[in-house]
């Protein structure tokens, strides 16, 4: 400013260069944000990095928003198949459903064989008890694939063709599975069969919902 005088030690021209720069600084800093402002696309603030030799507590934090991502036509695809396709869900249910059976049928059926062992050989007891455990398996594997079969599957096609997903699918389900599984005891039990697997079936459901 005019009338102010400085010290000897004070270098003009250097003093009017560092002026000039902060004031290009402050001047280009609010034609950014200015812009920034107008603009949608606004990018984020530059964070000062962490000095060196300094906490790394004090380091640029992550951003607020993550982008989102979104699935591929693919992935979509494959997610309506396995969710949706009543064919699909049955089928992997069976198969679901056939190796538990058959690991369930084997331990249970290492212990029948076993039954009456006095008198025979280390061999033949291991023979039986193998033999015992094969059909044992075969016959739990059988029965539990038809159940996931069937249980699945009926309630897919149940839950689709009502356009509801309440308890009443699972117990129209386990009344239908019961009754194919007890297809050969008669009325009385397809009737026991229908009732013992709607009420598994419910509490099931409800077990499932509430965890």
């Amino acid at each position: 400013r005019r009338g102010v005088t400085l010290p000897p030690c004070v270098n003009r021209g250097e003093l009017v260069r560092r002026a000039e720069r902060v004031l290009t600084r402050g001047v280009e800093g609010a034609r950014a944000r200015e812009g920034c402002e107008r603009s949608v696309f606004c990018p984020p603030p530059q964070m000062a990095s962490a000095p060196e030799g300094g906490s790394p507590d004090k380091a640029a934090p992550e951003p607020k928003y993550k982008p989102i991502k979104m699935d591929t036509p693919e992935e979509l695809m494959i997610q309506d198949v396995l969710n949706n396709n009543c064919a699909v869900k049955a089928v992997v249910s069976s198969i679901l459903g056939f190796g538990m059976g058959g690991m369930m049928g084997m331990m249970f059926g290492t212990f029948e064989g076993t039954s009456d062992i006095e008198g025979k050989k280390f061999m033949q007891v291991m023979k039986e008890s193998t033999r015992a455990s094969l059909r044992a398996s075969w016959t739990y594997a059988k029965s539990f694939s038809l159940m996931g079969l069937c249980l699945s599957g009926s309630e897919c096609v149940i839950e689709q063709a009502r356009a509801k997903h309440d308890i009443w699918n699972p117990v129209a389900s386990g009344c239908f599975t019961g009754g194919v599984l007890a297809r050969g005891s008669g009325p009385y039990g397809i009737a026991g069969g229908c009732v013992t697997f709607a009420a598994f079936s419910a509490a099931m459901d409800r077990l499932f919902d509430q965890s």
